[in-house]
C-alpha cells in the first residue's frame, strides 16, 4: 500500500462469493479505514481465476485527490508456459526520509503520481524450476501544485531482467511447508533512462522457508536482499518499510542502493477462516559500502480466508519499528 495508508483503523473487511464451479471462482472484497492526515478511504478488490488464467484487481480512493489501482493478470498456455502482466498506478504523498537507516521519522510529504506496468514470461523447466524474462517501465510525476518546489527530477526509466525460481511449497498461496527461492538479475539501460546517464545492473534473491511446527501452526522465513552496481534512480532505489519489508517502518522509510531483510513470522488458526500470526523483522538499506546500521521492528495481526477456498487472504499488521508504528491493510501474505 501506498504511505498515506498505512496507518489506519478499518472500518470494514468482508468478502463475497460472486461464482464458484470445479473450474472457476471469483469474489470481491470491500475494505475502508481511516487516516489521520488524509482522513477516510475506501477501497475494494475483485478477484478471479480458473484452470487457465486468473485475474486479480484492488482500488483505493480518499476524499483528498489521493488513489491507488493495483491490476495484475496470468495467462497459462500448455504446461510449461505462462504470461504475466502487472501494473500499479498511484497518486498521492510519499513521505521521503533520505538514504539509508540513519534517517529521521521526520521526512518530507511529495505530492506525486507514479506508474509501475511488468510484462513477463515463465517457462517451466520442471514442474519446480522456472525461468523467466520480464520488462518493466517505473514513472514518477510530482504534482507541482501540491507541493513547495521540485525534490526529484520527472522520471520514466525502463528495465530488462531475467529470473530464476525454486518453487518447492506445498502451495503457492499461503504455503504450509516447503522452500522457495528467487534470483533476479536487472539491467536498466542508460537508453531506456530519463534521469541518468550509465547503464545499471542490479541483483537481488531471495529464500522463503515454511515449516508446520504442531498442527495448523506454520513458521514462515525469509531472506531477501540486493545490490546495484550504480546510483539508482529514485524508483528503482531499494526501499525497507510498508506492508511487506520490514513492517513497523512506514513506506519508503529506508533507501539506498543495497539492502537485506530478515522476516519471521508464526501463524496460527483463530477461529473459522481467520488465523492469527505474530512476526519480526530486521534489515537494513544504505547507500554507500557493503554493510549499515540494522534497524527492527515486531508486531500481530489478522488473516482472513477469502472464498471460495479460502486459501488466498486479507490481512491487517499492527506493527512497530524503534521510532515509528502503522496498521498496514493489504491482500496476500507478506511472504
Amino acid at each position: 500500500m501506498s504511505s498515506f495508508f498505512q496507518r489506519v483503523l478499518t472500518f470494514g473487511l468482508a468478502s463475497l462469493v460472486l461464482a464458484s464451479s470445479a473450474q472457476a471462482s471469483s469474489s470481491w472484497v470491500p475494505f475502508g479505514g481511516y487516516n489521520p492526515t488524509y482522513g477516510a478511504f475506501l477501497g475494494g478488490g475483485y478477484f478471479y481465476k480458473n484452470p487457465t488464467f486468473d485475474f486479480g484487481s484492488a482500488a483505493i480512493i480518499t476524499f483528498v485527490s489521493s488513489y491507488q489501482l493495483d491490476l495484475n493478470s496470468n495467462l497459462r498456455t500448455g504446461l510449461a508456459h505462462e504470461i504475466g502482466f502487472e501494473s500499479k498506478i498511484s497518486q498521492g504523498y510519499e513521505r521521503y526520509y533520505g538514504l539509508g537507516t540513519r534517517n529521521s521519522p521526520n521526512g518530507i510529504d511529495i505530492f506525486n503520481r507514479k506508474v509501475r506496468a511488468a510484462l513477463f514470461y515463465s517457462y517451466a523447466m520442471t514442474s519446480e524450476i522456472n525461468l523467466g524474462f520480464m520488462t518493466e517501465l517505473r514513472t514518477w510525476r510530482e504534482i507541482f501544485e501540491k507541493n513547495p518546489r521540485a525534490f526529484f527530477p520527472q522520471e520514466t526509466t525502463a528495465a530488462v531482467s531475467v529470473f530464476l525460481e525454486n518453487d518447492y511449497r506445498d502451495r503457492e498461496a499461503s504455503p504450509t511447508g516447503g522452500t522457495y527461492s528467487r534470483i533476479d538479475l536487472r539491467v536498466v539501460p542508460s537508453l531506456l533512462a530519463s534521469d541518468q546517464n550509465f547503464d545499471l545492473l542490479q541483483l537481488d534473491a531471495e529464500i522463503r522457508r515454511y515449516f508446520q511446527i504442531i498442527e495448523s501452526w506454520v513458521l514462515a522465513m525469509a531472506v531477501r536482499a540486493g545490490a546495484s552496481s550504480g546510483e539508482p534512480t529514485l524508483r528503482y532505489q531499494y526501499q525497507l518499510g510498508g506492508s511487506d519489508r520490514l513492517r513497523g517502518y512506514h513506506q519508503g522509510r529506508f533507501r539506498g542502493r543495497h539492502f537485506y531483510a530478515l522476516e519471521t513470522e508464526v501463524r496460527f488458526p483463530l477461529f473459522w477462516h481467520l488465523r492469527g500470526a505474530v512476526f519480526g523483522s530486521a534489515g537494513s538499506v544504505f547507500a554507500q559500502g557493503l554493510w549499515g546500521p540494522t534497524r527492527y521492528s515486531g508486531g500481530f495481526g489478522l488473516r482472513l480466508g477469502l472464498p471460495p477456498d479460502f486459501i488466498q487472504k486479507a490481512r491487517v499488521d499492527i506493527a512497530f519499528g524503534e521510532d515509528q508504528w502503522g496498521v498496514f491493510v493489504d491482500f496476500g501474505l507478506p511472504f
